[in-house]
């Protein structure tokens, strides 16, 4: 049935009978407020345009016209908890644009969704609504789909109806199962929980399964599950020979599915070699050297498998450790090692391919590596070393630090001093520092009279950069005479909570340093009085505290003091 709605154009200078004019506005009155009555309009949120077309017949109708079909719609008899969708068209069959503003539903269970509003049909042009019903208890449920355009008699209305009917529904998870491989005399099982999801029992009345090698325990058919109840079966699957299984389990019941079929499906082997690690890289390596990796085959399947060729296909690297034919009986393994000496820069990718009697065979082995250039490089912690104003026959301390920064190990040869005052404290010459490597140097100050002084320190190695050469500066001052008014820098600080044999005192007069050792003994006491200082300079001080063991703590504070100019 189609319910054809038209508006058509008012003539001018035409008489309209008064009467007719109420007898239909009555009427029309009549029809909206009993369409009304019927349920409470919900108001349906649509998104999307959907199912637009064209008839391509010119329409006959003049003005506006709304043509809705099917005009009732009725989804009968449906599960609880399922749902149901039907098409409703909406046409415009005249010949000036259709605006569709409002689609609204009511009715319990029922919903819609549709174009996007508002809606604009040019003559013989479609739009469709989909109606959808999902009732939620055992009832016999009405409803509507009202539609509003700028059609004559808008809104237009759609009967809804239908019936939830309450039944039992058994679901199974998972449904579907995939043993993968499996190896010939051993067994994989997997567990499926079957679920009544309805509002009735469901008896359970058969299982039977299909698969060589499979089977079923953990529940005896018949039974029955209330609603909301579970039970669990076992599935298994133990093969006697190598192929592919598909199967199922099928479990017969009074259900709205009365059977529900799990499928299953496998490959069982005979034979299977497994490879640790799967993949890998040699890392950075340097030209000329070589680095190697471990690959551990082992047999995981059921039969002795045998491996025939093991093959790199990057240039560079070797294979060792087996002996081929190499057989290997369930459950054992053998150690391959992966050797590769970079002969250029550059980055390398490739795989090591496993050839044996094994299911799935040949087994590849990923590997890459990045060669680099051999180079050795010595870094030093600064490229000079100044000790500031040190008063002649007491001495000032600093340290120096040279670190492998190459790929190569780095060999000192030699570390050599010059200038007059300075002395090498520590000397590590015939030392070998790996890459990352580092090594420190002690140089001391000790002037023999006043005025400026420079040196070298000068290490010898087989690095790109050597020789090494770092410059030394002091300045030799002379000692205050007494009764000159020369200052004095008195210090304290709280005493170490852990037991250590004195504290050692560090002077610079820049704030970054370099800083050079006030003492060349430990001082017992929390304080130090440094009578060594100039008028009108700054000087900056931190402490350590040392152990027996001649081990250093952490630098104090930094603190700066400022020496009058008088």
């Amino acid at each position: 049935m189609r319910v054809v709605m038209t508006c058509a154009p008012i003539l001018e200078r035409v008489r309209v009978n008064d009467a007719i004019r109420s007898r239909r506005f009555a009427l029309e009155s009549i029809l909206r407020w009993i369409s009304g009555a019927v349920a409470l309009l919900v108001i349906l949120g649509t998104s999307g345009c959907v199912g637009v077309t064209s008839k391509g017949t010119p329409s006959s109708v003049t003005g506006v016209s709304i043509e809705i079909s099917p005009s009732a719609v009725s989804f009968g008899n449906l599960a609880v908890g399922q749902s149901a969708t039907k098409t409703v068209t909406l046409t415009n069959t005249g010949n000036d644009m259709l605006t569709v503003s409002g689609i609204s539903v009511a009715g319990p269970g029922f919903t819609a969704s549709g174009p996007r509003l508002p809606l604009s049909l040019s003559a013989g042009q479609s739009a469709s609504i989909s109606a959808i019903f999902k009732p939620t208890a055992g009832d016999a449920d009405n409803g509507t789909i009202t539609i509003t355009s700028n059609a004559a008699g808008s809104p237009s209305m759609v009967a809804l109806s239908g019936t939830g009917a309450t039944a039992a529904a058994l679901n199974a998870t998972p449904s579907s199962i995939a043993f993968g491989s499996v190896a010939v005399g051993s067994e994989a099982t997997q567990t499926v929980e079957l679920a009544n999801t309805g509002s009735e029992a469901a008896t359970i009345s058969k299982v039977a399964f299909s698969g060589t090698g499979v089977s079923v325990s953990g529940m005896t058919a018949p039974m029955t599950l209330a609603s909301g109840q579970t039970t669990k079966l076992t599935v298994s699957y133990k093969p006697s020979s190598a192929g592919t299984l598909t199967g199922n389990v099928s479990i017969s019941s009074n259900a709205t599915d009365p059977s529900v079929v799990i499928g299953i499906n496998a490959t069982a082997t005979l034979s299977s070699l497994s490879a640790t690690p799967s993949s890998f890289s040699f890392g950075n390596v340097v030209v000329g050297s070589d680095t190697t990796q471990t690959i551990r085959l082992q047999n995981i399947g059921t039969s002795q498998v045998t491996i025939s060729s093991v093959t790199p296909s990057v240039a560079g690297v070797a294979i060792s450790g087996i002996t081929l034919p190499a057989h290997l009986a369930p459950g054992t393994s053998a150690t391959v090692t992966a050797a590769y000496k970079a002969v250029s820069a550059g980055s390398v990718a490739g795989k090591i391919t496993v050839t044996s009697n094994a299911v799935g065979s040949p087994t590849v082995i990923d590997l890459s590596a990045t060669a680099a250039a051999a180079t050795v490089q010595l870094t030093p912690s600064a490229t000079a070393l100044s000790f500031g104003n040190v008063t002649v026959g007491s001495s000032g301390t600093n340290q120096l630090t040279v670190k492998s920064t190459g790929n190569m190990n780095a060999s000192i040869s030699s570390v050599a001093i010059s200038g007059s005052g300075f002395v090498l404290g520590s000397s590590a010459a015939g030392v070998t520092l790996d890459p990352a490597q580092a090594e420190t140097y002690t140089v001391n100050f000790d002037p023999k009279a006043k005025g400026s002084l420079s040196g070298t320190l000068t290490i010898t190695s087989n690095a790109a950069n050597s020789p090494l050469r770092v410059t030394l500066s002091g300045t030799g001052v002379s000692a205050p005479a007494t009764g000159t008014g020369q200052h004095t820098v008195a210090l304290r600080w709280e005493p170490s909570s852990s037991a250590v044999t004195g504290y050692f005192v560090y002077r610079s007069s820049k704030p970054s340093g370099p800083y050079a050792q006030l003492n060349s003994s430990p001082e017992a006491n929390p304080g130090y009085s440094d009578g060594t200082v100039s008028d009108g300079q700054v000087y900056y001080y931190y402490v350590t505290a040392v152990n027996s063991s001649n081990i250093q703590s952490a630098d104090s504070n930094e603190v700066s003091v400022t020496i009058p100019s008088n």
